[in-house]
């Protein structure tokens, strides 16, 4: 390929990922067709298909043989390499993010039928916990139903408007504490009735299940949550490093 072939097909690129970023090709639509680029940009359809490969191997774009190229749906992905909330790590995707709260209340943990839950909070079973159950959304499609209990004895009130948002930051901006790291299970799963009704899935549609605790830069574990996500929807990033 001549030096003049990368620059056209880097061109082609970057115009179909600014359509994509800004909505004018929205998720799941079909591109154009490599003839139509070929005729737009007055190059030949092998640089038209440089640039859609470059395109696919970034996520952006899925090819079906004998159907075209689609724009992917963005997937979530999770990280093990730092703690962020549901809401500052996928803004920064570029998720417009909405929650639905669907219920909120404070019980002792003696109410729950989670005989475990004191001790995955590290509380007395007669501790006070904030609960509450969310749907989540990025760009206006559910991604994840979220069942979260909070130590009272920690965070003593949780305003509602934060549960619509983002705890992490009522937690950090106006307790001003610090939060440390957490901890994840992770399975796929089959998911219960309510759950594909919310996600808007079938029920023979797997979820990705995600069991987490997490706790103050101290140690002292405030929040422990199971959340449900989408498949189609989930990426897992996963990095570790030898020990010497």
């Amino acid at each position: 390929m001549t030096t003049k072939e990368k620059y056209k097909y880097k061109m082609i690129e970057n115009y179909i990922h600014e359509r994509i970023r800004s909505g004018a090709y929205p998720s799941d639509s079909l591109l154009p067709t490599q003839q139509a680029f070929c005729e737009q940009f007055q190059v030949s359809r092998r640089t038209v298909n440089k640039a859609m490969e470059s395109l696919v191997e970034n996520g952006l774009v899925e090819k079906i043989q004998g159907s075209g190229c689609y724009v992917r749906t963005p997937k979530l992905s999770k990280q093990s390499i730092y703690m962020a909330s549901f809401s500052e790590e996928y803004t920064g995707k570029g998720f417009d993010v909405s929650t639905k709260l669907l219920f909120y209340t404070v019980k002792r943990i003696t109410d729950f039928q989670d005989r475990s839950l004191s001790k995955k909070l590290g509380v007395l079973p007669n501790s006070q916990v904030h609960y509450f159950e969310r749907v989540r959304f990025g760009n206006e499609r559910p991604f994840a139903v979220q069942y979260t209990y909070i130590t009272k004895d920690i965070i003593p009130e949780l305003p509602l408007a934060y549960l619509k948002s983002s705890i992490y930051s009522y937690i950090e901006h106006t307790l001003r504490l610090t939060i440390g790291d957490g901890s994840s299970v992770l399975s796929i799963i089959l998911p219960p009735s309510d759950i594909a009704l919310l996600l808007k899935i079938k029920q023979s549609e797997p979820v990705v299940y995600i069991s987490h605790i997490s706790r103050l830069q101290n140690g002292v574990i405030f929040e422990y949550s199971d959340s449900y996500i989408r498949y189609d929807t989930f990426t897992l990033l996963y990095s570790n490093k030898r020990e010497k």
